[in-house]
């Protein structure tokens, strides 16, 4: 009697490495989409708040009247929209927070990376993993036939900070910058205090000109915060970029990114009249 043997099933295996990089790819879509879903968001309710407000505008040649007994309805309708969107937004921020800290910690122990690649102030990559981190991108941009983009963002006025404020403040400067860097770009990309409020990324398939997109929020996070804040004292910030070529060797791309920002190549978007130096 014949018996009926099946075919063995092939499964296709990834390894740990494919495995992180397809979940960094992941959570980088993730925060595009978030990001898409909130400009989305705002056109539709400063389009609705238009029309309500100024509805002729839209309709020309029609009178449009609504009954004022519904006007405080259609608010307060606006105003829940508006809370229960900042707060989903809130919610996926701190679920992205903990799937990058997660992703952070599987690639340290898939490395076998001492805690000392970590910063523990802003847990972001320490000094020491950069050397290590641009020669994998290094390696893999030759791999793949593409490139990867450094920036550099610096205080430039962190000492006179921390000599007419204390400590405290600049740790606080610190802490500020860390924030809005995490808060500007892609899971993917590698944050790395190289410095007391000096910061170096790595920005994987990324090229010059895309870069420039996390250099304009940066900038205007620093302004809005130099802004609202009433410590005593602004951000002065620097920052330079460098695109990798097919040859580039880490350690060139690392200097000529430091030269960038020492010649503050993107100007801050508050007023740059007072000396850099000042607080």
């Amino acid at each position: 009697m014949a018996q009926n043997v099946q075919s063995p099933v092939m499964v296709t295996q990834i390894s740990p490495q494919q495995e992180l990089d397809l979940e960094l790819k992941q959570l980088s879509a993730r925060d595009l989409s978030l990001r898409s879903i909130g400009v989305l968001v705002v056109t539709i309710i400063a389009t609705g708040f238009l029309c309500l407000v100024a509805p002729n505008l839209l309709w020309r040649g029609q009178t449009i009247k609504i009954d004022s007994e519904y006007l405080p309805q259609l608010i307060s309708g606006f105003i829940v929209l508006v809370v229960l969107f900042n707060i989903y937004l809130l919610d996926q921020k701190r679920r992205m927070d903990r799937s990058r800290q997660a992703l952070i910690s599987r690639l340290m122990a898939e490395a076998c990376l001492p805690k000392s690649f970590l910063d523990p102030a802003t847990q972001t990559f320490a000094r020491t993993f950069l050397p290590q981190a641009l020669e994998k991108a290094a390696e893999d941009a030759e791999s793949y036939r593409n490139v990867f983009t450094l920036l550099q963002a610096v205080v430039s006025n962190f000492a006179s900070v921390r000599r007419r404020f204390g400590e405290d403040a600049g740790d606080h400067v610190v802490m500020v910058l860390s924030q809005i860097l995490k808060s500007s770009f892609h899971g993917s990309d590698l944050i790395c205090r190289t410095a007391g409020a000096e910061f170096t990324v790595i920005l994987l398939d990324t090229n010059e000109h895309q870069a420039q997109s996390p250099v304009a929020r940066i900038m205007r996070a620093v302004d809005k915060w130099n802004k609202t804040s009433d410590v005593g004292y602004k951000l002065w910030l620097n920052i330079g970029i460098c695109e990798s070529a097919n040859d580039s060797d880490p350690s060139k791309l690392l200097e000529e990114v430091r030269h960038r920002c020492l010649a503050n190549q993107y100007r801050p978007a508050f007023p740059v009249s007072a000396a850099p130096e000042s607080v």
